[in-house]
């Protein structure tokens, strides 16, 4: 079935990027919206504009990123296997393959996403964050909340996480998403390729 291509233009990409600049009482309205302030002096956090409003706290923004680096998406290959799923191509058994261990690792480790699951419809996928590197010693390979990535930001230079999307009801699992962290912006010495693969 044909479906119009709805992807902005270049011609529409470069109206946006023309669009008048925010002005000083703009900010003061996202300011009321809540954006964070300094405890003692009432101002603004941040240094993204006029006041020092900064922009990453708002939805659709860059909020919680930190230092994460070397961002590679899976969507396209999660996509493509569901285009093949729905087709018939692939069976449903091939795709809803979790182990124990990663079913483990979701209910205690992983965080639970508003996203239904695209096979059952069931229950909400879970996000589990695998971490590598040659820093990590023996924690490499381990399951980590995103509090603890923050905690390891601190300690470690570059270590490369592995977000793995899991529903815990059918088994269905996919690569979601990898990028390196840390706090002194190096490069992972262990990929951990071979470890967690996009399927």
């Amino acid at each position: 079935m044909y479906h119009p291509d709805t992807s902005p233009t270049i011609d529409t990409a470069f109206e946006t990027c023309n669009q008048p600049a925010l002005r000083p009482h703009d900010f003061r309205e996202l300011a009321a919206l809540g954006a964070p302030k300094a405890a003692s002096s009432g101002k603004l956090l941040g240094g993204g504009g006029p006041g020092g409003f900064d922009l990453r706290g708002h939805p659709g923004t860059l909020a919680g990123v930190g230092t994460r680096r070397a961002i590679v998406d899976y969507a396209l290959q999660r996509r493509t296997l569901l285009a093949d799923l729905y087709a018939g191509r692939v069976s449903a058994t091939e795709v809803c393959d979790a182990t124990p261990y990663l079913v483990r690792a979701a209910t205690y480790h992983g965080e639970r996403t508003q996203t239904p699951c695209p096979v059952c419809r069931r229950e909400p996928v879970w996000h589990v964050n695998y971490v590598y590197g040659d820093e990590l010693k023996a924690a490499a390979g381990q399951a980590k909340r995103a509090e603890e990535l923050s905690r390891m930001e601190r300690q470690y230079s570059a270590f490369r996480v592995y977000v793995v999307e899991v529903c815990r009801g059918c088994g269905w699992n996919h690569l979601a998403r990898s990028f390196v962290q840390g706090g002194k912006g190096g490069e992972p010495g262990d990929s951990g390729e071979g470890v967690v693969q996009a399927r």
